[in-house]
This record gives C-alpha cells, structure tokens and sequence, in this order.
C-alpha cells in the first residue's frame, strides 16, 4: 500500500477544515455546472441556488478540472 504524500495530506486536511455542511456532491455539481459556466461567461449574477455549485468547485479539483475544460470549450 502507498502512503499519502505531504501535499496530498495537506489537501486532504484542507478541504475536511472548509467542508461545508450542506455541501453538493459531484454528480450534481455535473448536473448544474453547464448552466453555472454559461452564467458566468456571459457576467450574469450567479443566483443564490447556483452559490452551491460554487462552493463545490472551491473545494473538489476534480470539478474544477472538468469546469476548466467546460470554460475552454465554451
């Protein structure tokens, strides 16, 4: 078995302490994150239901990767 890196264990210990109680999974962090990024790209306010998406991308990278490629792509 591999152990954990010193960055791996830091964001690991990372996203635990900034974890949000009601926080989005990522299945549907993908089910709304066309619809956030197209929001944002045309500069429109990000409505309050949508801020959940938002908390979601500030904390998992493999959503922020996806988010990424959705912006390059659009």
């Amino acid at each position: 078995m591999s152990k954990i890196t010193e960055q791996q264990r830091a964001q690991l210990l990372h996203m635990v302490r900034d974890a949000k109680q009601d926080c989005l999974d990522c299945d549907g962090c993908f089910e709304h994150l066309a619809e956030f990024t197209e929001l944002e790209l045309l500069g429109q306010p990000i409505p309050e239901a949508m801020q959940i998406v938002q908390q979601h991308l500030e904390q998992c990278p493999c959503c922020q990767a996806e988010h990424s490629m959705l912006l390059d792509a659009l």
